[in-house]
């Protein structure tokens, strides 16, 4: 899948396109492959949540953006 998005993102004429997962970087490498592999710039995302607390269903979300 992340490479249909690549492809979609070139046949736009789109220079970057990013990837946020949710608890993880699950298609990261997938995503990051196909962007090179089709000259446009990978941006890689994931947004970690973790419980409020012990006993609580509800969870606080912290998004990170990776970059080099």
């Amino acid at each position: 899948m992340p490479r249909n998005l690549v492809v979609q993102a070139k046949d736009t004429g789109s220079r970057a396109i990013a990837l946020t997962d949710k608890n993880g970087l699950y298609g990261a490498i997938r995503f990051y492959k196909a962007a090179l592999d089709h000259r446009i710039k990978p941006i890689i995302g994931t947004e970690a949540t973790r419980p409020t607390s012990k006993a609580s269903r509800a969870y606080w979300p912290a998004s990170c953006l990776l970059s080099s």
